[in-house]
């Protein structure tokens, strides 16, 4: 894994990353070839997880930071370590953070920070605390100007990393089913 992030400093180093607007997300990942399907009809579990969430730039796209688990963990607890990752390749003037941090409701909860465009999580219906109710607010504001659609960018590069380095799924045949026609 050191690796792997001295790999990513380089090549990030390679580039003059200035970003306005990060975008977090994060996916699972099951090491086995096995259906959700198949495995709920022998009685199996899923026994092996994997959990990676991924920091994105938006206006390149390049992944500036990543976390991986292998349990279950929500995704509140890659928030810190993704903003810590992506923050030196956000915009910042006078030393200040001048960069806003995208990500779903699965990151809403005490890590959030001012500058991050999360959506809090509604418990009851209802937003009572002040600061979650302005969150709220401003991440609709973010939505009407289109900055909020930018973290759909962070999907994309989450579609293309299952793509390139989750094995396919096997597609056999089975005589025992009848055939659509």
């Amino acid at each position: 894994m050191l690796d792997w992030h001295k790999l990513k400093e380089y090549l990030l180093n390679q580039f003059d990353v200035d970003e306005k607007a990060i975008a977090v997300d994060s996916t699972g990942f099951t090491p086995s070839l096995a259906s959700a399907y198949f495995q709920s009809r022998t009685g199996k579990t899923i026994g092996e997880y994997v959990k990676s969430g991924y920091a994105v730039a938006t206006q390149s796209q390049l992944v500036l930071g990543w976390r991986i688990a292998s349990t279950h963990n929500c995704d509140v607890t890659f928030l810190p370590n993704l903003r810590r990752q992506a923050s030196r390749y956000g915009h910042h003037t006078l030393a200040q953070r001048a960069w806003v941090l995208l990500g779903d409701k699965g990151f809403d909860g005490n890590t959030v920070q001012p500058g991050d465009l999360i959506p809090p999580i509604r418990r009851g219906g209802n937003l009572s605390a002040p600061d979650r109710r302005a969150r709220a607010d401003m991440v609709a504001a973010a939505r009407l100007d289109g900055l909020y659609g930018q973290r759909w960018k962070c999907e994309t590069v989450n579609s293309v990393i299952k793509r390139q380095f989750v094995p396919p799924r096997c597609v056999c045949n089975n005589a025992s089913q009848p055939s659509k026609r």
